[in-house]
């Protein structure tokens, strides 16, 4: 078994690969039980000693740390994003996205957020900071467990829901407002998101999206490398129909954000409105 030290580090990284680690030692402990059992009734009989006089051992009583966690589906799948917020530190870093910070304040004061593929948190500590009720969903819980240490350490309170937006309903009518920041589906899923999203929003809601663009694939500062997943203008305002668009337009603008993001790209920026 691993050093409680060693412990501490994966339990900090990865709890999940910790509780396999556990459920694997727990495997090979009852396995060798089993074998030891075996050679004692084999010397047995080669006595002349019956096996079934033997008093039935106890059976051996797994410690407590060796039972695996309970976890929903999408916790137990481990993933690339997994991998990469695993990682010390944050990935796209702690601050904000540039645009979002530009652009939060129309959403209605202390209203109702959903932020879509939140990750680390940034962004949803960053509305919660503003006075707004947040709730992160990421398929990630390696990163909404960062989610919350960041809100924590920067004292607000945030609600987050490990998910694949492909299982994820979005409540009709329920939200004032709802962030779409760098989160790229294939067009099918991103398209019965979006669907959703025209729903779940009040009259008078806000969505607010930043995306790479195809021709982000020519600069190659960041995001999916897949055209597939990168939406152009035109598509977006199709998926949104039964929003009116305050801004809706591709360019190209520097992006900084931690590890990820880094120089000149090509975006997309929505900021529309529930009628």
């Amino acid at each position: 078994m691993a050093s409680p030290e060693k412990k501490a580090f994966l339990l900090r990284i990865d709890p999940t690969l910790w509780a396999e680690i556990e459920r694997l030692a727990a495997a090979e402990l009852r396995s060798a039980n089993a074998q030891v059992e075996f050679l004692l009734r084999q010397a047995l009989a080669d006595r002349g000693i019956q096996p079934q006089t033997m008093r039935k051992p106890k059976p051996v009583r797994e410690p407590e740390f060796v039972r695996p966690v309970k976890m929903n589906a999408a916790e137990g799948r481990m993933n690339s994003w997994d991998e990469k917020y695993g990682a010390p530190g944050h990935y796209y870093g702690t601050e904000p996205n540039d645009f979002l910070r530009e652009r939060y304040a129309v959403i209605p004061a202390g209203g109702r957020v959903l932020c879509l593929a939140e990750g680390e948190g940034r962004n949803a500590v960053f509305l919660a900071q503003q006075g707004y009720r947040v709730v992160a969903v990421d398929r990630s819980p390696v990163g909404l467990r960062k989610a919350q240490a960041l809100a924590a350490e920067r004292g607000v309170q945030i609600e987050t829901a490990v998910a694949d937006l492909a299982d994820y309903p979005i409540t009709p009518g329920h939200w004032d407002g709802i962030v779409s920041i760098w989160c790229h589906l294939p067009q099918p899923l991103r398209a019965a998101v979006h669907g959703q999203v025209v729903a779940g929003l009040k009259p008078g809601g806000i969505f607010l999206l930043e995306a790479y663009t195809p021709a982000q694939l020519r600069y190659g500062t960041g995001g999916p490398k897949s055209v597939d997943l990168l939406p152009t203008l035109a598509e977006l305002q199709m998926e949104l129909a039964g929003l009116d668009f305050v801004l809706a337009e591709e360019r190209e603008r520097e992006i900084h954000e931690g590890h990820g993001h880094a120089g000149l790209s090509a975006v997309v920026d929505i900021v529309a409105v529930k009628r």
